[in-house]
């Protein structure tokens, strides 16, 4: 694996990128050079006019810190709010003044956390022998910096993540215990961390399109709860799926589908 340790790779990201890839990928701790790799990532990047997508810093100690390299770069490329950086775990070991100047320069330069739940605490810690680290990015302190924050599952049921059915909900309910976001406020930001921060994220300047204001695209998810908690802490059934306006999935018992189907198609009034 890599760019710099294995020849070709970066020609292969070029016939992809060729092929209309839209975003280009990097994993500077898993190569022999993360700053050249970093590099060959912007460059792509810039080549094309796509954005960026980095796993980084996914150790248990503050080792790497790889963080720091790539919002310097994004800052020096004038790519805010194009880059993403996911695990970041080594963030969590920091202390606390680390942090803060850490997040600082990730806030400065527009970079996006994706914070990978179910992977980080999965491989985290292992090697504690009391008091054994969750390894999350440090979520709440990200969110209270102004720092765009997304949750996603990274693998589902493999060897780093041997649970989950990509079900994002499971992912809020998850943060929700082990990032200690159990308030009204907390979940509100859970359900962002879903949907509004992904669709910034993923979609950029288009992200405006994606919400529930007269005007955006008409996708979403009507879930069975009344509040807030209920549609995090209960991980609710999804009543209806709706994509591009049209109703994809419909939970509703039989029964009452039926009566619907009844009611549409009497004509006149009924006596």
């Amino acid at each position: 694996e890599g760019i710099v340790q294995a020849p070709g790779t970066e020609a292969l990201l070029r016939d992809a990128l060729r092929a209309g890839v839209d975003v280009v990928g990097g994993c500077p701790y898993n190569d022999s050079d993360a700053l050249a790799h970093i590099d060959a990532v912007f460059r792509l990047a810039r080549e094309w006019d796509v954005d960026a997508d980095f796993h980084v810093d996914f150790f248990d100690e503050p080792e790497h810190l790889h963080v720091r390299p790539i919002a310097e770069r994004t800052i020096r490329e004038g790519w805010q709010g194009r880059v993403a950086v996911g695990h970041l775990t080594e963030l969590a070991a920091c202390e606390p003044a680390e942090q803060d100047r850490l997040i600082a320069s990730i806030r400065d330069a527009g970079l996006a956390v994706v914070t990978l739940p179910a992977t980080d605490l999965y491989l985290m810690g292992r090697g504690d022998a009391k008091n054994v680290r969750r390894g999350l990015v440090p979520v709440k302190r990200l969110l209270a910096a102004g720092v765009p924050v997304a949750a996603a599952t990274n693998n589902v049921q493999n060897a780093f993540t041997p649970v989950g059915n990509a079900d994002p909900l499971l992912l809020a309910f998850l943060l929700a215990v082990s990032a200690h976001m159990g308030t009204e406020t907390d979940m509100a930001h859970l359900l962002d961390m879903l949907t509004r921060w992904p669709a910034r994220i993923v979609y950029g300047r288009t992200a405006g399109e994606h919400g529930l204001e007269v005007g955006c695209r008409a996708d979403l998810v009507v879930l069975e709860a009344r509040t807030l908690a209920e549609a995090v802490g209960a991980v609710p059934a999804r009543r209806w799926v709706v994509k591009g306006g049209r109703v994809t999935v419909d939970r509703r018992p039989a029964w009452s589908r039926a009566i619907e189907r009844l009611d549409t198609s009497r004509e006149g009034p009924v006596g």
